[in-house]
């Protein structure tokens, strides 16, 4: 509760700093544990969407609540999160990107107009930390999508706020759990 109201707080702080000038977006993102926890497991944890709702009922009504969660829900019979990575996929996140397209009014760019890739396999953050022979033996693949958009991307050392590094967005290069 105390984070919640916190997190809160700091975005309306921004919302009244920063007046009308900027529109503040508010995205939540629910765990994998929301959707696909086994039942039995259940009363361990808390359900995340009232705590999401809780959090945008604090909001400043000016900011942006994007509603990821709905976006999500609709589609948890796909590849939304990994196995062996606490991550979402590109695919959950290419649902909630059509969750922030509609709250910001234009039209999303349809995935069946992007290219898509796969590395497989792939094992994430989980396996690393946990060298589970269970999750080697069950590895995700990890599928992401190229688009025609132009696009620059800049990396902003520590302490450098002035002096990006001009970056690919797509690290091709990249292999195993930093896929």
């Amino acid at each position: 509760k105390a984070a919640s109201e916190y997190y809160a707080s700091v975005l309306n702080n921004y919302q009244e700093v920063l007046g009308d000038s900027v529109t503040i977006y508010n995205l939540i993102v629910p765990t994998a544990i929301e959707f696909y926890l086994p039942e039995k497991y259940k009363s361990v944890t808390n359900p995340q969407k009232p705590n999401i709702d809780n959090i945008y009922s604090m909001l400043n009504p000016k900011i942006k609540k994007v509603d990821a969660y709905s976006a999500l829900q609709k589609h948890t019979d796909e590849y939304l999160y990994f196995a062996t990575d606490h991550h979402w996929t590109a695919l959950g996140a290419y649902y909630a990107y059509t969750a922030f397209a509609e709250q910001a009014g234009f039209a999303p760019k349809p995935l069946s107009s992007m290219e898509k890739k796969t590395i497989s396999p792939f094992v994430g953050t989980m396996y690393s930390q946990t060298q589970s022979s269970k999750l080697l033996e069950n590895p995700d693949h990890l599928d992401y999508y190229i688009t025609d958009t132009q696009h620059t991307a800049y990396q902003f050392p520590r302490n450098s706020p002035y002096k990006g590094n001009q970056v690919p967005v797509w690290a091709e290069y990249a292999k195993g759990g930093n896929s």
